[in-house]
């Protein structure tokens, strides 16, 4: 286009020439000038038959583009089908049907189904002369009852998993499972793994949320304080139950005034202290001077909270014994509520034998699943099954009667659900009673909840 510009500029030159030398030119001056012209003219209809075929030859490379184009999106396809075919998959499973990993491979990228796990997740496993023991993958429940099985495209391994082979569309899968089942010879039925798999959920789901959420030990909090401390003293999964953080709960607690903590504030105080690794010295001091100074008259509320921490601190006193002994002689007149919140308190004083117990099996409840939950409290630290076919009404226990009568099939709670905008403080104290007795079933001990 430019050497067309510039002929047509030439072509302008020559003419304004010629118009300058007017009329005078000669013929020799035409015919140079119609030679220039034609010559000019001829390189111009070379330029446009280049310019054509270029465009021609354009147009041909756009279709070869094209044609590669989808080529390579046909090619990339087939690729991706082959990977398909070439893969398989690692699913992870917990204790509560939660999915906590789930990954698809290309099976030929590892050296073994061992490799293929270590590499793609969080895992915790032992090693011995006969291959990897998984304890734990991405943060999954570690409970003495359970153990992580391997199944191999739906059926259950028959191997550990260093005796496992992969082949292309495997699917493996790692559950949190229960060996301690009737089917197993153990003795869990469906209620017991009901348990287990409610109360992890509640600890995994919300328990850590409420406390992180926190701002002051003064709330319905101290339920999960307690059920910490009581999973930890008892050795229960690290990843779950362990000294809290919180620097606002942290800093509160240093910030008050231990000497003036009355009534059910010095048990409170004393349970977030725990979970919290907080100094308890001061405590100490001023909760001494405190329980001397403690009414020994009875309050079914007041006295599991003011005198469980005397048994942790291995305090003694006369005001503190008589302070027990008022609450002893009086809490048999109380109703199914009181009594069962005194007897997981004054059981640490080898206060009542399980005879008390049959007080509790009425089933005559003021809050509903609350009030049955709480009975747990009782019989865990009379170290009893609430099982036992000799405390069961209407032909059910007190498990069977809080889960057939009060949860879903989603692992909550039906008359009081909890999420994370709306958590009654009931619900704390269900699940504390739920870990009371899972500990007292596990481990074949009393369970002291407000130790």
């Amino acid at each position: 286009m430019k050497r067309i510009k510039l002929i047509f500029i030439s072509l302008l030159a020559i003419f304004g020439i010629v118009t300058l030398a007017g009329c005078s030119s000669d013929d020799n001056n035409t015919d140079e000038l119609e030679a220039k012209i034609a010559e000019l003219e001829a390189e111009n209809q070379t330029l446009t038959d280049e310019n054509s075929e270029l465009t021609e030859k354009n147009a041909t490379l756009d279709d070869e583009n094209k044609a590669l184009s989808e080529e390579n999106a046909t090619l990339k396809n087939e690729l991706d089908e082959l990977k398909k075919k070439a893969a398989f998959e690692i699913k992870v499973v917990d204790i509560d049907d939660e999915v906590l990993g789930d990954e698809t491979l290309v099976a030929g990228a590892y050296n073994s189904l061992w490799d293929a796990l270590d590499t793609n997740f969080d895992v915790v496993a032992t090693e011995s002369e006969y291959g990897h023991y998984i304890t734990s993958i991405n943060n999954s429940v570690v409970d003495s009852n359970y153990f992580i099985s391997i199944y191999e495209n739906g059926v259950s391994a028959q191997t550990g998993i260093d005796g496992l082979t992969i082949d292309a569309g495997d699917l493996f899968e790692f559950k949190v499972e229960c060996f301690n089942t009737v089917e197993w010879g153990g003795t869990f039925d469906s209620y017991d793994l009901l348990v287990d798999k409610t109360f992890y959920h509640y600890a995994k789901t919300y328990m850590n949320t409420l406390n992180e959420k926190s701002t002051t030990y003064d709330d319905s909090n101290y339920w999960n304080y307690m059920l910490n401390n009581l999973m930890i003293a008892n050795g229960y999964d690290t990843n779950l139950f362990k000294t809290l953080t919180n620097e606002s709960v942290k800093n509160s607690l240093l910030a008050a005034n231990v000497n003036e903590l009355t009534g059910p504030k010095i048990g409170k105080y004393y349970w977030a202290a725990k979970s919290f690794n907080v100094d308890l010295t001061s405590f100490t001091e001023a909760y001494q001077t405190a329980i001397n100074d403690i009414s020994t008259s009875y309050s079914d509320y007041v006295t599991p909270f003011v005198i469980s921490p005397a048994k942790g601190l291995n305090i003694t006193s006369d005001n503190l014994t008589s302070l027990i002994a008022n609450a002893e002689d009086a809490s048999t007149a109380w109703g199914t509520d009181g009594l069962a919140w005194q007897i997981a308190s004054l059981a640490m004083f080898d206060k009542y034998d399980k005879t008390v117990l049959s007080k509790l099996n009425a089933r005559v409840t003021t809050y509903g699943c609350t009030s049955v939950a709480i009975e747990l409290q009782a019989f865990a630290a009379l170290n009893v099954s609430p099982r036992s076919t000799e405390y069961e009404v209407d032909s059910k226990d007190i498990i069977e009667f809080l889960f057939d009568g009060y949860y879903d099939s989603d692992m909550k709670l039906i008359k009081v659900k909890t999420d994370d905008t709306n958590v009654n403080m009931s619900t704390n104290q269900i699940y504390a009673s739920l870990a009371a007795y899972k500990v007292q079933r596990d481990k074949g001990a009393s369970a002291y909840l407000y130790a």
